[in-house]
């Protein structure tokens, strides 16, 4: 990037922190000016803002922020620029013009807030959801879509989920070479800030059972990959598998070929090849370590969208089986950042 430009972010929660590692780690010229959050038990604000900073600053996941953090008041400093802190749940409320911001990201996990972040284009400003959305103008995923992207008609840009950014470049090229008749896809998600410990009432009454235990959870992944595309409309099942773990996701994906490679070693040759090329950066090939497999923990803070195991591809005719891991935090956000980056420079 050439220029410096100001941003405000909704929502400063694992991907909202996540967003602002990931700026300190590319050492970009972006500066968060404003961010809006929620205190929902009447804090003090300069002790919520305190907290906010310790939360950023030591990561229980990723360690020490690879940079400068501080409060002072109502105010982060991150790396000596100044982040006022509004405590508003309508990002509507929030003059982002007056605090100098271009480009507002809505990181909150909230579809309602998230509906309110798309009405932001009113004051003139683009602005970026953490999420697939119907009020986006487009849904963005690198090594997918990357250039489609119009800054005349896509006002509104939704990032996808974690899951769709992992699947959408892995489903493509699979499509492109082989042809999809059918897709089932398993998600083995990490536990996330709305599970808890200990059991307690919920609306969905298994989301209130602790977190220990392996939850089935209805997944959008199926919905998402047949919005990006319509070809597979009808032919993808998803679901997720919630589990008591950290960041990083194993996704199971088993196709119905129309057109089965010769083997596994030419699936794996394809994928490789796109890692190099077209796809470097957005989706890798593990081949384990001395030849034998990782398991998820060795993935944390990788940057990719997609990492394909190599070592638990099989074949069986028509039905090509692959795992794919992905931090659904530091790669998912890295994206994100990627985002705010090519809709900053256009």
């Amino acid at each position: 990037m050439s220029r410096s430009v100001g941003i405000g972010l909704v929502g400063l929660g694992r991907i909202g922190r996540g967003i602002v590692r990931e700026l300190a780690k590319a050492g970009w010229p972006v500066r968060v000016n404003a961010i809006a959050e929620i205190n929902p038990r009447g804090r003090p604000e300069p002790e919520m803002v305190a907290n906010l900073a310790y939360l950023l600053e030591f990561d229980s996941t990723y360690g020490r922020f690879p940079g400068r953090v501080e409060a002072d008041g109502t105010r982060l400093i991150l790396d000596g620029t100044p982040a006022k802190v509004f405590f508003s749940p309508d990002p509507a409320q929030v003059d982002w013009r007056a605090r100098g911001c271009e480009i507002v990201v809505e990181a909150s996990g909230d579809e309602r807030v998230g509906a309110a972040a798309a009405r932001l284009v009113d004051q003139g400003l683009k602005v970026l959801i953490t999420r697939s959305a119907a009020h986006a103008d487009i849904v963005l995923i690198r090594g997918f879509n990357w250039n489609a992207y119009d800054p005349a008609r896509h006002r509104v840009v939704a990032c996808g989920s974690c899951t769709l950014n992992a699947a959408a470049p892995v489903v493509k090229l699979v499509e492109r070479h082989w042809g999809v008749e059918e897709l089932n896809a398993l998600s083995v998600h990490p536990a996330l800030s709305a599970d808890r410990l200990l059991d307690a009432p919920a609306g969905e009454f298994a989301e209130g059972r602790g977190a220990w235990a392996i939850r089935p959870v209805r997944s959008g992944l199926a919905h998402g990959l047949q919005l990006l595309m319509p070809e597979l409309k009808g032919k993808v099942s998803a679901m997720t598998m919630r589990v008591p773990t950290q960041v990083v996701n194993a996704l199971v994906l088993v196709f119905n070929l129309r057109r089965p490679p010769a083997s596994v070693s030419e699936v794996m040759e394809r994928f490789e090849e796109a890692s190099r090329e077209e796809l470097a950066g957005v989706v890798e090939v593990n081949r384990g370590r001395y030849g034998q497999g990782l398991v998820s923990v060795d993935f944390t803070g990788a940057e990719a969208s997609a990492i394909v195991d190599r070592l638990w591809c099989d074949l069986r005719g028509r039905m090509l089986r692959m795992v794919v891991w992905h931090d659904n935090e530091a790669g998912y956000c890295r994206r994100v950042v990627e985002s705010i980056g090519l809709v900053a420079g256009a």
